[in-house]
């Protein structure tokens, strides 16, 4: 299954254990709740899937969509899921030094090829 909105694509894998979330352009104030909503509607089943969120083709990202990603962690723990942030980009792993969240996520780099 495949859900679009805005930029954001969630792609559920064939084992549906897994929701990979696909992040592209901007998460600032204006998409952020975009994509609270579009996480909120792929995972509204009930059940306890993992989120994977790409976050590699990410160019700019605010405070509001900073926040959006900490909500998003609680909303996981809170629901017993793992939330990972995968292939971040040298500046956002920056971001997440400066703002003091780095230790706050999960993070995942694939390397090109895998």
């Amino acid at each position: 299954m495949t859900l679009e909105k805005q930029q954001f694509k969630v792609i559920r894998g064939p084992d549906e254990d897994v929701v990979h979330l696909v992040v592209e352009g901007e998460l600032d104030i204006a998409s952020a709740p975009v994509l609270l909503e579009c996480l909120q509607d792929a995972t509204n089943s009930g059940s306890r899937e993992d989120i994977c969120m790409d976050v590699s083709r990410l160019s700019f990202i605010d405070s509001a969509g900073l926040f959006s990603l900490v909500i998003m962690q609680k909303r996981a723990a809170g629901n017993g899921t793992k939330f990972t942030l995968c292939s971040p980009s040298e500046p956002f792993l920056k971001l997440l030094d400066v703002s003091g969240l780095r230790r706050f996520f999960d993070l995942v780099s694939f390397s090109d090829g895998s």
